[in-house]
Protein backbone atom coordinates (compact mmCIF):
# COMPACT_ATOMS: atom_id res chain seq x y z
CA UNK A 1 0.00 0.00 0.00
CA UNK A 2 3.06 2.56 0.91
CA UNK A 3 4.25 2.04 -2.62
CA UNK A 4 1.43 2.05 -4.47
CA UNK A 5 0.68 5.28 -2.29
CA UNK A 6 4.48 6.60 -3.16
CA UNK A 7 3.52 6.10 -7.03
CA UNK A 8 -0.09 7.73 -6.97
CA UNK A 9 1.55 10.92 -5.40
CA UNK A 10 4.77 11.04 -7.90
CA UNK A 11 1.90 10.22 -10.82
CA UNK A 12 -0.44 13.16 -9.25
CA UNK A 13 2.39 16.05 -8.92
CA UNK A 14 3.48 15.51 -12.55
CA UNK A 15 -0.39 15.39 -13.42
CA UNK A 16 -0.98 18.55 -11.77
CA UNK A 17 2.24 19.92 -13.39
CA UNK A 18 1.18 19.48 -16.93
CA UNK A 19 -2.43 20.54 -15.97
CA UNK A 20 -0.48 24.05 -14.73
CA UNK A 21 1.12 23.90 -17.96
CA UNK A 22 -2.05 23.35 -19.93
CA UNK A 23 -3.64 26.16 -17.79
CA UNK A 24 -0.72 28.22 -18.56
CA UNK A 25 -0.92 27.51 -22.19
CA UNK A 26 -4.40 28.74 -22.96
CA UNK A 27 -3.81 31.57 -21.01
CA UNK A 28 -0.91 32.68 -23.73
CA UNK A 29 -3.51 31.56 -26.36
CA UNK A 30 -6.15 33.71 -24.67
CA UNK A 31 -3.76 36.38 -24.56
CA UNK A 32 -2.91 35.83 -28.46
CA UNK A 33 -6.06 35.87 -29.58
CA UNK A 34 -6.59 39.20 -27.82
CA UNK A 35 -3.39 40.96 -29.15
CA UNK A 36 -4.67 39.17 -32.61
CA UNK A 37 -7.95 41.28 -32.36
CA UNK A 38 -6.53 44.51 -31.48
CA UNK A 39 -3.68 44.84 -34.03
CA UNK A 40 -6.04 43.63 -36.61
CA UNK A 41 -8.91 46.05 -35.92
CA UNK A 42 -6.37 49.13 -35.72
CA UNK A 43 -4.70 47.63 -39.20
CA UNK A 44 -7.99 47.58 -40.52
CA UNK A 45 -9.11 50.97 -38.95
CA UNK A 46 -6.04 52.61 -40.69
CA UNK A 47 -7.36 51.36 -44.61
CA UNK A 48 -9.89 53.61 -43.83
CA UNK A 49 -7.22 56.51 -43.62
CA UNK A 50 -4.79 55.21 -46.08
CA UNK A 51 -7.65 53.42 -48.74
CA UNK A 52 -8.69 56.01 -51.92
CA UNK A 53 -6.70 58.60 -53.35
CA UNK A 54 -6.76 61.40 -51.16
CA UNK A 55 -3.27 60.30 -49.43
CA UNK A 56 -1.60 59.41 -52.37
CA UNK A 57 -2.39 62.93 -54.41
CA UNK A 58 -2.08 65.15 -51.42
CA UNK A 59 1.44 64.28 -50.02
CA UNK A 60 2.43 64.31 -53.91
CA UNK A 61 1.37 67.83 -53.93
CA UNK A 62 4.08 70.23 -55.09
CA UNK A 63 2.21 73.88 -53.92
CA UNK A 64 0.63 74.39 -51.21
CA UNK A 65 -3.71 74.35 -50.65
CA UNK A 66 -3.76 72.63 -54.12
CA UNK A 67 -5.77 69.88 -52.40
CA UNK A 68 -7.07 71.12 -49.27
CA UNK A 69 -10.25 68.88 -49.42
CA UNK A 70 -8.31 65.97 -49.03
CA UNK A 71 -6.28 67.20 -46.09
CA UNK A 72 -10.20 68.13 -44.55
CA UNK A 73 -11.20 64.82 -45.26
CA UNK A 74 -7.69 62.74 -44.09
CA UNK A 75 -7.79 64.93 -40.68
CA UNK A 76 -11.42 63.95 -40.35
CA UNK A 77 -10.79 60.20 -40.94
CA UNK A 78 -8.43 60.18 -38.43
CA UNK A 79 -9.75 62.68 -35.59
CA UNK A 80 -13.35 59.73 -35.84
CA UNK A 81 -10.81 57.04 -35.40
CA UNK A 82 -8.60 58.67 -32.79
CA UNK A 83 -12.47 59.76 -30.87
CA UNK A 84 -14.19 56.21 -31.26
CA UNK A 85 -11.32 53.69 -30.39
CA UNK A 86 -10.48 53.78 -27.04
CA UNK A 87 -7.22 51.25 -27.67
CA UNK A 88 -5.87 54.39 -29.73
CA UNK A 89 -3.58 56.64 -27.54
CA UNK A 90 -2.49 58.66 -30.47
CA UNK A 91 -2.22 59.09 -34.12
CA UNK A 92 -0.31 61.03 -36.30
CA UNK A 93 0.58 61.49 -40.18
CA UNK A 94 4.33 62.32 -40.73
CA UNK A 95 5.54 64.05 -44.57
CA UNK A 96 8.50 65.28 -45.80
CA UNK A 97 6.63 67.93 -48.07
CA UNK A 98 7.19 71.53 -47.15
CA UNK A 99 3.64 72.07 -49.31
CA UNK A 100 1.63 70.12 -46.34
CA UNK A 101 0.75 72.20 -43.83
CA UNK A 102 0.62 71.01 -40.01
CA UNK A 103 -2.91 70.10 -38.17
CA UNK A 104 -3.93 67.91 -35.16
CA UNK A 105 -2.75 65.10 -37.03
CA UNK A 106 -0.06 65.87 -39.72
CA UNK A 107 3.06 67.07 -39.35
CA UNK A 108 5.54 68.75 -42.07
CA UNK A 109 8.98 67.33 -41.39
CA UNK A 110 10.82 68.98 -44.44
CA UNK A 111 13.90 68.18 -43.16
CA UNK A 112 13.82 64.70 -42.81
CA UNK A 113 12.39 61.68 -40.28
CA UNK A 114 15.85 61.50 -38.68
CA UNK A 115 14.68 62.88 -35.09
CA UNK A 116 11.73 60.78 -34.67
CA UNK A 117 11.73 57.81 -32.75
CA UNK A 118 9.28 55.83 -34.60
CA UNK A 119 11.64 56.35 -37.61
CA UNK A 120 14.58 55.39 -35.28
CA UNK A 121 12.79 52.08 -34.85
CA UNK A 122 11.31 51.01 -38.43
CA UNK A 123 14.73 52.30 -39.78
CA UNK A 124 12.83 53.46 -42.88
CA UNK A 125 13.55 50.26 -44.74
CA UNK A 126 9.76 48.34 -43.51
CA UNK A 127 6.34 49.75 -45.16
CA UNK A 128 4.79 48.36 -42.48
CA UNK A 129 5.50 47.22 -39.27
CA UNK A 130 4.67 47.02 -35.39
CA UNK A 131 7.13 48.01 -32.49
CA UNK A 132 6.95 49.40 -29.31
CA UNK A 133 7.96 52.75 -28.55
CA UNK A 134 9.30 54.50 -25.23
CA UNK A 135 7.02 57.02 -23.96
CA UNK A 136 7.14 59.55 -20.87
CA UNK A 137 4.66 58.53 -17.99
CA UNK A 138 4.31 60.08 -14.79
CA UNK A 139 7.97 60.84 -14.46
CA UNK A 140 8.36 57.55 -15.50
CA UNK A 141 9.45 55.94 -18.98
CA UNK A 142 7.05 53.45 -20.03
CA UNK A 143 9.21 51.42 -22.84
CA UNK A 144 6.10 49.30 -23.74
CA UNK A 145 3.96 51.17 -26.24
CA UNK A 146 2.77 49.33 -29.07
CA UNK A 147 2.78 51.58 -32.19
CA UNK A 148 2.07 50.43 -35.69
CA UNK A 149 4.22 51.97 -38.48
CA UNK A 150 2.69 52.68 -41.91
CA UNK A 151 4.62 54.20 -45.13
CA UNK A 152 1.64 55.99 -47.03
CA UNK A 153 1.54 55.33 -50.61
CA UNK A 154 2.90 58.80 -52.18
CA UNK A 155 2.20 59.80 -55.94
CA UNK A 156 5.78 61.10 -56.05
CA UNK A 157 9.45 60.06 -56.05
CA UNK A 158 10.37 63.13 -53.66
CA UNK A 159 8.28 63.21 -51.44
CA UNK A 160 7.11 60.07 -48.39
CA UNK A 161 4.96 60.14 -45.62
CA UNK A 162 4.05 57.68 -42.72
CA UNK A 163 1.04 57.13 -40.68
CA UNK A 164 1.96 56.25 -36.73
CA UNK A 165 -0.71 55.09 -34.56
CA UNK A 166 0.08 54.64 -30.48
CA UNK A 167 -2.34 52.32 -28.97
CA UNK A 168 -3.02 53.02 -25.31
CA UNK A 169 -1.17 50.59 -22.85
CA UNK A 170 -4.13 51.13 -20.08
CA UNK A 171 -6.63 49.35 -22.26
CA UNK A 172 -4.01 46.55 -23.16
CA UNK A 173 -3.47 46.06 -20.09
CA UNK A 174 -7.19 46.21 -19.16
CA UNK A 175 -8.16 43.60 -21.70
CA UNK A 176 -5.34 41.20 -21.12
CA UNK A 177 -4.95 41.10 -17.57
CA UNK A 178 -7.61 39.23 -16.35
CA UNK A 179 -5.54 36.19 -14.79
CA UNK A 180 -3.58 35.41 -12.02
CA UNK A 181 -0.49 34.19 -13.96
CA UNK A 182 2.15 36.77 -15.32
CA UNK A 183 1.65 37.59 -18.57
CA UNK A 184 4.49 39.08 -20.78
CA UNK A 185 4.65 40.51 -24.45
CA UNK A 186 8.07 41.01 -26.74
CA UNK A 187 8.79 41.84 -30.53
CA UNK A 188 10.57 40.23 -32.24
CA UNK A 189 14.25 39.43 -30.14
CA UNK A 190 13.82 43.05 -28.63
CA UNK A 191 13.27 43.09 -24.64
CA UNK A 192 9.62 42.68 -23.28
CA UNK A 193 7.28 46.15 -23.44
CA UNK A 194 4.28 44.84 -21.77
CA UNK A 195 4.09 42.73 -18.48
CA UNK A 196 1.11 42.80 -15.97
CA UNK A 197 4.58 42.69 -13.17
CA UNK A 198 6.46 46.09 -14.44
CA UNK A 199 9.56 44.84 -12.67
CA UNK A 200 9.67 42.67 -16.31
CA UNK A 201 9.01 45.49 -18.72
CA UNK A 202 12.56 46.28 -20.34
CA UNK A 203 13.52 42.47 -19.69
CA UNK A 204 14.62 40.33 -21.66
CA UNK A 205 11.69 37.27 -22.39
CA UNK A 206 12.52 33.85 -20.24
CA UNK A 207 12.16 30.99 -22.42
CA UNK A 208 10.66 27.52 -20.71
CA UNK A 209 13.48 24.86 -20.62
CA UNK A 210 14.25 24.00 -24.34
CA UNK A 211 11.91 26.41 -26.10
CA UNK A 212 12.87 29.44 -28.85
CA UNK A 213 11.17 32.57 -29.82
CA UNK A 214 10.94 30.70 -33.18
CA UNK A 215 8.17 28.11 -31.81
CA UNK A 216 4.87 28.51 -32.78
CA UNK A 217 3.64 27.52 -28.88
CA UNK A 218 6.05 25.79 -26.24
CA UNK A 219 5.37 24.86 -22.71
CA UNK A 220 7.58 24.05 -19.91
CA UNK A 221 9.27 25.14 -16.55
CA UNK A 222 11.53 28.03 -17.09
CA UNK A 223 14.14 28.96 -13.93
CA UNK A 224 14.02 32.91 -13.03
CA UNK A 225 16.27 33.89 -10.53
CA UNK A 226 17.04 30.64 -9.10
CA UNK A 227 13.44 29.85 -8.54
CA UNK A 228 11.65 27.75 -10.89
CA UNK A 229 8.40 28.35 -12.41
CA UNK A 230 5.79 27.20 -15.17
CA UNK A 231 5.73 29.30 -18.55
CA UNK A 232 3.73 28.35 -21.74
CA UNK A 233 5.50 30.59 -24.96
CA UNK A 234 3.39 30.80 -28.11
CA UNK A 235 3.71 33.84 -30.92
CA UNK A 236 2.10 35.36 -33.27
CA UNK A 237 2.13 37.01 -36.92
CA UNK A 238 0.81 40.49 -37.04
CA UNK A 239 -2.13 40.84 -39.64
CA UNK A 240 -0.45 41.76 -42.95
CA UNK A 241 2.82 42.47 -41.54
CA UNK A 242 5.70 40.83 -40.73
CA UNK A 243 5.72 41.70 -37.14
CA UNK A 244 5.98 38.74 -34.86
CA UNK A 245 4.85 39.37 -31.41
CA UNK A 246 6.43 36.87 -28.47
CA UNK A 247 3.37 36.10 -25.78
CA UNK A 248 4.27 34.41 -22.77
CA UNK A 249 2.54 33.25 -19.61
CA UNK A 250 4.63 32.09 -16.19
CA UNK A 251 2.76 30.73 -13.43
CA UNK A 252 5.22 31.27 -10.41
CA UNK A 253 2.67 29.58 -7.67
CA UNK A 254 2.33 26.65 -9.73
CA UNK A 255 5.60 24.66 -8.24
CA UNK A 256 4.33 25.54 -4.73
CA UNK A 257 1.29 24.70 -4.88
CA UNK A 258 2.30 21.10 -6.29
CA UNK A 259 4.84 20.97 -3.43
CA UNK A 260 1.89 21.56 -1.14
CA UNK A 261 -0.40 19.39 -3.00
CA UNK A 262 2.21 16.26 -2.86
CA UNK A 263 2.97 17.16 0.72
CA UNK A 264 -0.64 17.19 1.62
CA UNK A 265 -1.14 13.51 -0.33
CA UNK A 266 2.13 12.13 1.83
CA UNK A 267 0.31 12.96 4.85
CA UNK A 268 -2.53 11.35 3.92
CA UNK A 269 -0.66 8.46 3.15
CA UNK A 270 1.06 8.60 5.84
CA UNK A 271 -1.80 8.88 8.08
CA UNK A 272 -3.85 6.19 5.50
CA UNK A 273 -0.58 3.54 6.34
CA UNK A 274 -0.58 3.99 10.22
CA UNK A 275 -4.14 4.10 11.14
CA UNK A 276 -6.27 1.66 9.01
CA UNK A 277 -5.50 -1.02 11.48
CA UNK A 278 -7.29 0.69 14.66
CA UNK A 279 -9.98 2.35 12.38
CA UNK A 280 -10.71 -1.50 11.23
CA UNK A 281 -10.73 -2.43 14.82
CA UNK A 282 -12.68 0.69 16.57
CA UNK A 283 -15.38 -0.08 13.48
CA UNK A 284 -15.41 -3.57 14.17
CA UNK A 285 -16.04 -3.27 18.20
CA UNK A 286 -18.39 -0.69 17.38
CA UNK A 287 -20.41 -2.86 14.62
CA UNK A 288 -20.23 -5.60 17.26
CA UNK A 289 -21.94 -4.15 19.85
CA UNK A 290 -24.88 -2.67 17.81
CA UNK A 291 -25.59 -5.91 16.59
CA UNK A 292 -25.44 -7.10 19.77
CA UNK A 293 -27.65 -4.56 20.92
CA UNK A 294 -29.74 -5.82 18.01
CA UNK A 295 -29.74 -9.26 18.76
CA UNK A 296 -31.01 -8.60 22.39
CA UNK A 297 -34.06 -6.35 21.39
CA UNK A 298 -34.54 -9.29 18.61
CA UNK A 299 -34.74 -11.73 21.86
CA UNK A 300 -36.93 -9.52 24.06
CA UNK A 301 -39.40 -9.00 21.07
CA UNK A 302 -39.68 -13.24 21.23
CA UNK A 303 -40.12 -13.98 24.37
CA UNK A 304 -42.71 -11.39 24.33
CA UNK A 305 -40.91 -8.49 26.42
CA UNK A 306 -41.74 -5.17 24.11
CA UNK A 307 -40.47 -2.52 26.56
CA UNK A 308 -37.95 -2.10 23.97
CA UNK A 309 -35.39 1.14 25.05
CA UNK A 310 -33.93 3.02 21.61
CA UNK A 311 -30.51 3.01 22.63
CA UNK A 312 -29.16 2.00 19.41
CA UNK A 313 -26.44 4.57 17.66
CA UNK A 314 -25.91 5.24 14.15
CA UNK A 315 -27.76 6.17 10.97
CA UNK A 316 -27.21 3.34 8.61
CA UNK A 317 -28.92 0.31 8.12
CA UNK A 318 -28.85 -1.65 11.08
CA UNK A 319 -30.01 1.20 12.54
CA UNK A 320 -32.95 1.31 10.35
CA UNK A 321 -33.44 -2.79 11.05
CA UNK A 322 -33.96 -1.69 14.42
CA UNK A 323 -36.44 1.05 14.09
CA UNK A 324 -38.23 -1.59 11.86
CA UNK A 325 -38.24 -3.73 14.91
CA UNK A 326 -39.02 -1.33 17.38
CA UNK A 327 -41.72 -0.43 14.87
CA UNK A 328 -43.59 -3.33 14.80
CA UNK A 329 -43.11 -4.69 18.00
CA UNK A 330 -44.52 -1.20 18.89
CA UNK A 331 -47.57 -1.47 16.65
CA UNK A 332 -47.83 -5.33 18.22
CA UNK A 333 -48.01 -3.88 21.67
CA UNK A 334 -51.05 -1.39 20.24
CA UNK A 335 -52.34 -3.98 18.70
CA UNK A 336 -52.83 -6.26 21.62
CA UNK A 337 -53.61 -3.09 24.12
CA UNK A 338 -56.57 -2.24 21.88
CA UNK A 339 -57.45 -6.02 21.53
CA UNK A 340 -57.67 -5.96 25.33
CA UNK A 341 -59.60 -2.56 25.58
CA UNK A 342 -61.86 -4.61 23.71
CA UNK A 343 -62.47 -7.26 25.65
CA UNK A 344 -62.64 -5.24 28.91
CA UNK A 345 -65.23 -3.02 27.21
CA UNK A 346 -67.14 -5.64 26.26
CA UNK A 347 -67.27 -7.12 29.55
CA UNK A 348 -67.83 -4.11 31.50
CA UNK A 349 -70.65 -3.48 28.70
CA UNK A 350 -72.08 -7.19 29.71
CA UNK A 351 -71.98 -6.57 33.41
CA UNK A 352 -73.19 -2.90 32.73
CA UNK A 353 -75.95 -4.49 31.40
CA UNK A 354 -76.76 -7.30 33.68
CA UNK A 355 -76.47 -4.95 37.01
CA UNK A 356 -78.68 -2.71 34.95
CA UNK A 357 -81.67 -4.89 33.71
CA UNK A 358 -84.01 -4.68 36.38
CA UNK A 359 -83.79 -0.67 36.70
CA UNK A 360 -84.02 -1.25 32.51
CA UNK A 361 -87.07 -3.10 33.48
CA UNK A 362 -88.82 -0.82 36.25
CA UNK A 363 -87.75 2.17 33.98
CA UNK A 364 -89.03 1.08 30.73
CA UNK A 365 -92.01 -0.79 31.81
CA UNK A 366 -93.65 0.62 34.42
CA UNK A 367 -96.06 -0.50 37.00
CA UNK A 368 -98.17 2.71 36.22
CA UNK A 369 -97.55 1.29 32.38
CA UNK A 370 -98.90 -2.11 32.98
CA UNK A 371 -101.89 -0.99 35.25
CA UNK A 372 -103.14 1.33 32.98
CA UNK A 373 -102.76 -1.15 30.18
CA UNK A 374 -104.74 -3.59 32.33
CA UNK A 375 -107.69 -1.29 33.34
CA UNK A 376 -107.68 -0.30 29.60
CA UNK A 377 -108.41 -4.42 28.71
CA UNK A 378 -110.83 -4.20 31.61
CA UNK A 379 -112.59 -1.63 30.89
CA UNK A 380 -112.99 -3.10 27.07
CA UNK A 381 -114.25 -5.96 28.32
CA UNK A 382 -116.92 -4.93 30.70
CA UNK A 383 -118.40 -2.95 27.54
CA UNK A 384 -117.76 -6.41 24.86
CA UNK A 385 -115.76 -5.11 22.91
CA UNK A 386 -114.27 -8.18 22.51
CA UNK A 387 -111.69 -7.35 18.95
CA UNK A 388 -110.31 -4.76 20.99
CA UNK A 389 -109.53 -6.69 24.11
CA UNK A 390 -108.04 -9.47 22.13
CA UNK A 391 -105.76 -6.72 20.14
CA UNK A 392 -104.56 -5.37 23.37
CA UNK A 393 -103.81 -8.34 25.30
CA UNK A 394 -101.64 -9.58 21.71
CA UNK A 395 -99.78 -6.00 21.63
CA UNK A 396 -99.18 -5.95 25.25
CA UNK A 397 -98.14 -9.98 24.87
CA UNK A 398 -95.67 -8.77 21.68
CA UNK A 399 -94.46 -5.75 23.84
CA UNK A 400 -93.90 -8.08 27.22
CA UNK A 401 -91.87 -11.04 24.57
CA UNK A 402 -89.61 -8.56 23.44
CA UNK A 403 -88.40 -7.40 26.90
CA UNK A 404 -88.15 -10.45 27.83
CA UNK A 405 -85.92 -11.47 24.91
CA UNK A 406 -83.63 -8.54 24.40
CA UNK A 407 -82.26 -8.47 28.26
CA UNK A 408 -80.50 -11.73 27.36
CA UNK A 409 -78.52 -10.63 24.34
CA UNK A 410 -76.06 -7.42 23.67
CA UNK A 411 -77.76 -6.20 20.11
CA UNK A 412 -81.55 -6.50 18.43
CA UNK A 413 -81.63 -4.91 15.16
CA UNK A 414 -83.47 -1.42 14.39
CA UNK A 415 -86.52 -3.29 12.52
CA UNK A 416 -87.34 -4.72 15.64
CA UNK A 417 -86.70 -1.95 18.18
CA UNK A 418 -89.20 0.22 15.91
CA UNK A 419 -91.61 -2.82 16.01
CA UNK A 420 -91.35 -3.01 19.79
CA UNK A 421 -92.05 0.96 19.68
CA UNK A 422 -94.83 0.74 16.99
CA UNK A 423 -96.57 -1.82 19.61
CA UNK A 424 -96.05 0.87 22.63
CA UNK A 425 -97.60 3.66 20.60
CA UNK A 426 -100.67 1.44 19.30
CA UNK A 427 -100.96 0.54 23.28
CA UNK A 428 -101.14 4.47 24.16
CA UNK A 429 -103.28 5.25 21.55
CA UNK A 430 -105.91 2.41 23.12
CA UNK A 431 -105.63 4.63 26.49
CA UNK A 432 -105.77 8.19 24.97
CA UNK A 433 -107.10 7.78 21.69
CA UNK A 434 -107.74 10.81 19.04
CA UNK A 435 -105.48 12.74 21.58
CA UNK A 436 -101.99 10.51 20.68
CA UNK A 437 -100.67 10.57 17.05
CA UNK A 438 -97.64 9.13 16.09
CA UNK A 439 -95.41 8.33 12.58
CA UNK A 440 -92.63 6.20 11.94
CA UNK A 441 -89.87 7.21 9.52
CA UNK A 442 -87.25 5.62 8.03
CA UNK A 443 -84.64 6.97 5.38
CA UNK A 444 -85.06 5.88 1.48
CA UNK A 445 -82.41 3.10 0.94
CA UNK A 446 -81.87 2.13 4.56
CA UNK A 447 -82.63 -1.23 5.48
CA UNK A 448 -83.70 -1.74 9.40
CA UNK A 449 -83.35 -4.81 9.02
CA UNK A 450 -79.67 -5.06 8.74
CA UNK A 451 -78.44 -2.06 11.35
CA UNK A 452 -77.87 -3.73 14.57
CA UNK A 453 -78.91 -1.65 17.34
CA UNK A 454 -78.93 -2.16 21.69
CA UNK A 455 -81.98 -2.87 22.66
CA UNK A 456 -84.60 -0.69 24.02
CA UNK A 457 -82.75 2.33 23.12
CA UNK A 458 -86.12 4.21 21.97
CA UNK A 459 -88.57 3.00 24.17
CA UNK A 460 -87.69 4.99 27.24
CA UNK A 461 -87.34 8.09 24.28
CA UNK A 462 -90.83 8.04 23.81
CA UNK A 463 -92.10 7.30 27.23
CA UNK A 464 -90.84 10.48 28.47
CA UNK A 465 -92.63 11.94 25.54
CA UNK A 466 -95.90 10.96 26.58
CA UNK A 467 -95.16 11.17 30.73
CA UNK A 468 -93.55 14.64 30.04
CA UNK A 469 -94.65 15.88 27.08
CA UNK A 470 -98.23 14.78 26.13
CA UNK A 471 -99.93 13.30 29.19
CA UNK A 472 -100.78 16.51 30.82
CA UNK A 473 -101.45 18.36 27.50
CA UNK A 474 -104.65 19.56 26.65
CA UNK A 475 -103.88 19.69 23.03
CA UNK A 476 -104.05 17.50 20.52
CA UNK A 477 -100.22 15.25 20.86
CA UNK A 478 -98.23 13.69 18.21
CA UNK A 479 -94.64 11.93 18.15
CA UNK A 480 -92.39 11.45 15.29
CA UNK A 481 -89.53 8.60 15.16
CA UNK A 482 -86.82 9.24 12.20
CA UNK A 483 -84.15 7.13 11.40
CA UNK A 484 -81.75 8.12 9.18
CA UNK A 485 -77.86 7.15 8.03
CA UNK A 486 -75.83 10.80 7.37
CA UNK A 487 -71.75 10.75 7.40
CA UNK A 488 -71.31 6.95 8.54
CA UNK A 489 -73.78 7.53 11.25
CA UNK A 490 -77.15 6.09 11.96
CA UNK A 491 -79.07 9.34 13.70
CA UNK A 492 -82.29 8.55 15.97
CA UNK A 493 -84.88 11.31 16.38
CA UNK A 494 -87.97 11.11 18.34
CA UNK A 495 -89.63 14.33 18.20
CA UNK A 496 -92.81 15.34 20.10
CA UNK A 497 -94.78 18.73 20.02
CA UNK A 498 -95.59 18.73 24.04
CA UNK A 499 -94.90 21.01 26.73
CA UNK A 500 -91.13 21.37 26.26
CA UNK A 501 -88.70 22.45 28.64
CA UNK A 502 -87.22 26.36 30.03
CA UNK A 503 -83.44 26.58 29.62
CA UNK A 504 -82.92 26.01 33.09
CA UNK A 505 -84.70 22.51 33.36
CA UNK A 506 -83.02 21.16 30.32
CA UNK A 507 -79.63 22.32 31.23
CA UNK A 508 -80.19 19.96 35.30
CA UNK A 509 -81.84 17.05 33.05
CA UNK A 510 -78.89 17.06 30.75
CA UNK A 511 -76.95 16.85 34.65
CA UNK A 512 -78.74 14.14 36.00
CA UNK A 513 -78.31 12.12 32.66
CA UNK A 514 -74.85 12.36 33.26
CA UNK A 515 -74.33 11.65 36.88
CA UNK A 516 -76.01 9.00 37.95
CA UNK A 517 -76.22 9.84 41.64
CA UNK A 518 -77.97 12.75 40.78
CA UNK A 519 -80.78 11.03 38.79
CA UNK A 520 -84.32 10.62 39.70
CA UNK A 521 -86.68 8.14 38.83
CA UNK A 522 -87.73 10.65 36.05
CA UNK A 523 -84.15 10.64 34.53
CA UNK A 524 -83.12 7.23 35.00
CA UNK A 525 -83.86 5.72 31.97
CA UNK A 526 -82.14 8.63 29.76
CA UNK A 527 -79.49 7.95 32.11
CA UNK A 528 -79.52 4.05 31.27
CA UNK A 529 -79.45 5.47 27.31
CA UNK A 530 -76.40 7.42 27.79
CA UNK A 531 -74.50 5.44 29.74
CA UNK A 532 -75.03 2.20 27.63
CA UNK A 533 -74.22 4.36 24.00
CA UNK A 534 -71.31 5.54 26.11
CA UNK A 535 -69.89 1.57 26.62
CA UNK A 536 -70.39 0.80 23.21
CA UNK A 537 -69.90 3.25 21.16
CA UNK A 538 -67.36 5.28 22.83
CA UNK A 539 -66.66 9.05 22.92
CA UNK A 540 -68.25 9.32 19.19
CA UNK A 541 -72.06 7.93 20.49
CA UNK A 542 -73.79 10.72 21.56
CA UNK A 543 -77.54 11.70 22.96
CA UNK A 544 -78.90 15.15 22.22
CA UNK A 545 -81.89 16.83 23.73
CA UNK A 546 -83.20 20.34 22.33
CA UNK A 547 -86.48 21.62 23.44
CA UNK A 548 -88.38 24.78 24.01
CA UNK A 549 -91.13 25.21 26.38
CA UNK A 550 -94.65 25.02 24.50
CA UNK A 551 -92.97 23.91 21.43
CA UNK A 552 -91.70 20.31 22.18
CA UNK A 553 -88.58 18.23 22.80
CA UNK A 554 -86.00 16.77 20.15
CA UNK A 555 -83.96 13.81 21.35
CA UNK A 556 -81.20 12.66 18.77
CA UNK A 557 -79.05 9.45 19.59
CA UNK A 558 -76.10 9.20 17.53
CA UNK A 559 -74.59 5.66 16.56
CA UNK A 560 -71.46 6.39 14.85
CA UNK A 561 -69.91 2.79 14.45
CA UNK A 562 -71.76 -0.01 13.63
CA UNK A 563 -70.88 -3.07 15.84
CA UNK A 564 -69.66 -6.24 13.89
CA UNK A 565 -71.58 -9.74 13.03
CA UNK A 566 -71.22 -10.77 16.40
CA UNK A 567 -73.24 -8.81 18.18
CA UNK A 568 -75.78 -9.02 16.25
CA UNK A 569 -79.15 -10.67 17.49
CA UNK A 570 -81.82 -11.18 14.37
Amino acid sequence: MLFLGLAETHRAGTLLAGQYESLAEADSVRVRSILFDITTSIYTASDTILGGTDCMELFAAEQPGLEDGAWERISSSMDSLFQHNAAVASIHLYTDNPAIMDGSYITSCPDGYEGEDWYAASGGRHWQMWTSLAVAERDQEDPGQLTLIRRVPVASRVYTAWLVIRLDSNYLKNCISDTSRTVLISIEDAPVFYSSDRKWLGEELPLPEGGAKTDSVCRGPVRIGGERAIASLCTLTAYRTDSRFCIETVDFAAYPEIRGTIVTYLVILAFAVAAPAAIILGFSLYLGSRIRTLRAAMHQARVGDYNIIDSFQGNDELKDTFQDLKATVERIHEKEARYYEAQIARQKLINRQQQMEFKMLASQINPHFLYNTLETIRMLALTGKNRETSSAIKMLGRSMHYVLETTTTEFTTLEKELDYVRTYLSIQQLRFGERIHFSIEVSEGLDPAQIPILPLLLQPVVENAFLHGLRDSDREGFIRICAAVREDALYLTVQDNGAGMKEEELEQLNERMHHPEQSSSESIGLHNICQRIRLCYKEQGQMRIESMPEQGTLVTLILPDMPGEEGRTQ
